[in-house]
């Protein structure tokens, strides 16, 4: 069924070439439905959106865990090209990111899983260690523990409001970075 909250299951072939995953996705949005998620709301304005391509004259648009599909049919039936960052998946999913024009992957694993992708691109996560080198083994604050959180743009997903709900229990001298 698709009631809101409920999860979505889906049925019967899904499509394997692009072309059919996006008229696939976009029965899906119309729909309201995702595969074998739960509905998301979102603040993006999809006619907002539309004007923000138009107006912008962009070519391709690159998404980041992109699962909600009005955007991604959108930008297809403006006739741009269509990318995502892989950063998760599941094993039910994988045959979806087919509806993109590319994939960027980070990890090796994430390359051997999509290298049935015609097109997709490996670049390793990266930190320039002569920019970013720990100053010492002191901790950053002598008497004061710091625990980092990284939120990412979904805090809820991410566990901030648990992060913040435990670190309020910490005793003794702390503070919480919630990095975004």
């Amino acid at each position: 069924g698709t009631g809101a909250g409920r999860p979505v299951s889906l049925t019967g072939n899904i499509p394997t070439s692009q072309t059919g995953l996006i008229r696939f996705a976009r029965r899906q949005a119309e729909a309201g439905r995702k595969p074998g998620l739960v509905p998301i709301r979102s603040t993006l304005d999809l006619h907002d959106f539309r004007a923000w391509i138009r107006v912008r004259r962009l070519d391709a648009v690159i998404f980041l865990e992109q699962w909600w599909w009005e955007p991604i049919v959108a930008a297809a039936d403006l006739g741009l090209l269509t990318g995502v960052i892989v950063n998760e998946y599941t094993e039910p999913t994988i045959p979806f990111y087919a509806c993109f024009d590319f994939l960027i992957v980070n990890t090796r694993q994430h390359a051997e899983v999509f290298d049935w992708h015609p097109q997709v691109f490996f670049v390793p996560w990266g930190v320039d260690l002569d920019a970013f080198r720990p100053r010492a083994d002191a901790p950053l604050a002598p008497g004061l523990v710091t625990f980092v959180h990284l939120a990412g743009m979904n805090p809820h997903r991410k566990g901030t409001d648990l992060a913040v709900r435990a670190f309020v229990r910490v005793r003794g001298p702390a503070r919480l970075a919630v990095h975004t």
